[in-house]
């Protein structure tokens, strides 16, 4: 069977209650230096160039947040960057979220901080960070909370920070291996993504484990660098499967599965992308780019 006629297959998995599975996204593909948008019969669809990105959202008018290594725009559908902000030389981006005020908050890893951006480009939240981490392995993906604080997720460290806004340290959740990105649950848990440790977790807010997926627990599906994940409403979780470090082409590179590690979706993509190592799901979006 083709790749393409493999990722159709994909996409038309079917869910215990007999309905198929189908999901449109936007996808970060860091070694191809793209986002790209992926409709829900698979098709690749609209992209732009962006070097080394890992995050990226559509936003409410179509135009597309994200990430570039050197800071973070907001491009038009036609790829025109309608809002830039660079951060300091020598820092380095790989997170942007954009917030309820209209601000865009980053983790720049080289100047350690936390910084909203306002829609003028002019930083008007800035938090030192404290890491002892080289440049390049200092923090990967970071989203404020509800409550104003920050999740962050210190990537070679192994570990993830609940920061408050005056910069205190209110919560660390260590011992991961590696952390790339942390998703705060509904229930007051949060599930994290470990990277090169080959493993995706939930813990509870007194830090116990209470699920995870190891290594090989998913038949087809060995977790080679596990970046961002996602919980849906309906309890299961996608991975972003990241082929990076000598595993591009070998295997596809999303899968969902369920409480009990049942697969009932995936996302090979092999034909068309290098490895996604972020997603924002486009249910429910009807402006896309």
């Amino acid at each position: 069977m083709s790749y393409r006629l493999l990722v159709l297959a994909v996409f038309a998995t079917v869910a215990a209650a007999g309905e198929p599975i189908r999901h449109a996204f936007l996808a970060a593909d860091p070694r191809a230096g793209r986002v790209v948008l992926v409709d829900e019969s698979g098709v690749v669809g609209w992209s732009c160039s962006a070097k080394d990105v890992c995050d990226a959202t559509v936003l409410a008018d179509g135009r597309v947040l994200l990430s570039d290594r050197g800071g973070a725009r907001i491009v038009a559908r036609d790829g025109r960057a309608v809002w830039d902000y660079r951060a300091p030389a020598g820092a380095e981006v790989y997170t942007c979220q954009m917030l309820p005020d209209g601000n865009v908050l980053l983790c720049e890893a080289g100047t350690k901080r936390l910084v909203e951006v306002n829609p003028d480009g002019k930083v008007v939240v800035e938090i030192p960070v404290t890491t002892a981490a080289s440049v390049h392995g200092q923090f990967r993906i970071a989203r404020k909370l509800p409550d104003g604080a920050y999740l962050v997720a210190f990537w070679k460290e192994g570990m993830v920070k609940e920061i408050a806004r005056d910069g205190r340290v209110r919560r660390t959740i260590g011992g991961l291996g590696e952390a790339y990105m942390a998703q705060r649950l509904s229930n007051g848990n949060t599930l994290i993504g470990c990277g090169d440790a080959h493993r995706v977790v939930e813990v509870d807010p007194a830090g116990a484990l209470v699920w995870e997926v190891k290594e090989n627990d998913i038949p087809g599906h060995p977790l080679r660098f596990a970046a961002q994940v996602t919980r849906l409403a309906n309890g299961n979780t996608i991975i972003c499967n990241w082929p990076g470090h000598g595993h591009e082409g070998k295997q596809p590179m999303m899968v969902e599965v369920t409480r009990d590690k049942k697969v009932v979706w995936e996302f090979d993509g092999r034909d068309q992308l290098r490895g996604i190592s972020g997603i924002h799901l486009l249910e429910g979006i009807s402006t896309r780019p």
